[in-house]
């Protein structure tokens, strides 16, 4: 899959558009509590962070249901080279439309 990446990523909280404006493709990526080798992703189709997690939300609820999400990350890609950033801000924006984070269970105890 080929995807050019024109518009730059809207500001959010833990992440800087102006560093990572020189990637053509991210993905976000879940890690579950208590499941080292679990892990879900998902491709942001637009430039919208939290859309992109709301629609990831909707997506772990119905594949993964039962999971608790422990950990995000944003995954960049460009012309082979990838890199990781981890983004706790991430965990936190995704505990505000998902009850499956380990934030929200913390809360619940």
């Amino acid at each position: 899959m080929s995807m050019l990446w024109s518009v730059m990523l809207e500001p959010i909280n833990g992440i800087d558009p102006y560093r990572l404006q020189s990637y053509s493709m991210f993905i976000l990526r879940f890690y579950f509590e208590g499941h080292r080798k679990l892990i879900a992703s998902r491709v942001v189709e637009g430039n919208n962070l939290m859309t992109e997690l709301e629609q990831a939300a909707t997506m772990l609820a119905k594949c993964y249901a039962g999971k608790i999400v422990r950990l995000v990350d944003l995954v960049a890609y460009d012309m082979g080279y990838v890199d990781v950033f981890n983004w706790p801000e991430g965990l936190e924006l995704l505990s505000q439309v998902s009850e499956q984070t380990i934030l929200n269970q913390a809360d619940a105890a």
